[in-house]
């Protein structure tokens, strides 16, 4: 393996993303494009990896293969019993790895499904990799919060009865508006045990001290709306007029300037600063980014134009 497929005892052999199955007969006899994508190569991959795995264990071991349940080879494989002892499983699943796709209930039950099908034919706890990218890559999304530290209680919850390693990927864009997800996640690491709710008001107390108690009760009201346009798929439209329209950021920027006022003068200034700024302050610009090249062009030429 090259150095940058082994990580201390495990080694990868995850394909490379936009991967093609081989096209050869003996291939395509177990490549199954009558089933939905994630079943197209799960036989060819996991088939790859068994035979692999057989061979580690005389030749390395002490080590164990890593492979993600991914793209076109989420779904367990018909047929498979067992994956030999030094295999862990990755779940990666197309569908369902952007966690606000998991606040519907329907996708939720069914990614819990296929962790469920995974960890019987494990011998070894799984690794579960996580994208919570909500903006990224999508610029119609500038500046829109999407808080879902009440589903990462339930999901880390749920987690840890099969898991015990966990990849995450998050939005790069503002560490300020994914600082409250982060500290939730880091904490349901540790202990999957912890009400999110009772985070949410830790965070705030710590952070913003005496102005956590207008903080807190604002996360919460946040949480809330993204939780329901997570759940309905909002578009950027219905998340600035629905969800986060003009009344309700001018009533967060009214809380947070009385926030600023509690904590001038104390150790918690700089992190008010930092949530009027880069918190706030971005949800702000996101929705003036709208206003300005959205909502003035459908108002002033709508009958002339399609905004999706």
């Amino acid at each position: 393996w090259p150095a940058n497929a082994i990580y201390g005892r495990s080694v990868s052999l995850l394909p490379h993303d936009s991967f093609r199955g081989c096209y050869c007969p003996r291939c395509l006899a177990i490549t199954r494009q009558d089933l939905p994508r994630p079943h197209w190569h799960s036989a060819l991959v996991w088939q790859f990896v068994t035979k692999v795995a057989t061979w580690l264990e005389t030749a390395h071991p002490q080590a164990f293969i890593l492979c993600l349940a991914y793209s076109s080879y989420s779904e367990r494989p018909e047929g498979m019993r067992q994956l030999p002892a030094n295999v862990a499983v990755g779940l990666c699943p197309a569908q369902y790895a952007r966690t606000t796709n998991d606040v519907d209930e329907a996708a939720y039950a069914d990614l819990m499904r296929m962790v469920r099908e995974w960890r019987e034919v494990s011998q070894r706890p799984m690794l579960i990799w996580l994208h919570h990218l909500y903006r990224y890559r999508k610029e119609r999304r500038l500046g829109m919060p999407m808080l879902l530290t009440s589903l990462y209680e339930r999901m880390f919850r749920d987690l840890s009865k099969h898991a015990n390693m966990m990849h995450i990927e998050m939005d790069p864009d503002s560490i300020m508006l994914e600082h409250l997800n982060r500290y939730v996640m880091l904490k349901l690491l540790y202990n999957p045990a912890l009400s999110a709710e009772a985070l949410v008001d830790d965070y705030a107390k710590r952070f913003y001290g005496p102005g956590g108690e207008l903080i807190g009760p604002m996360l919460k009201d946040m949480e809330k709306r993204c939780l329901a346009a997570a759940r309905t798929h909002a578009n950027s439209i219905d998340m600035w007029e629905k969800h986060f329209d003009a009344d309700t950021i001018a009533r967060y920027r009214a809380d947070t300037d009385r926030m600023l006022e509690r904590v001038r003068g104390t150790p918690h200034a700089e992190a008010g600063r930092l949530f009027s700024t880069w918190f706030l302050g971005a949800i702000e610009n996101g929705r003036a980014q709208y206003v300005h090249h959205v909502k003035k062009v459908a108002d002033g030429e709508g009958a002339k134009i399609s905004i999706r």
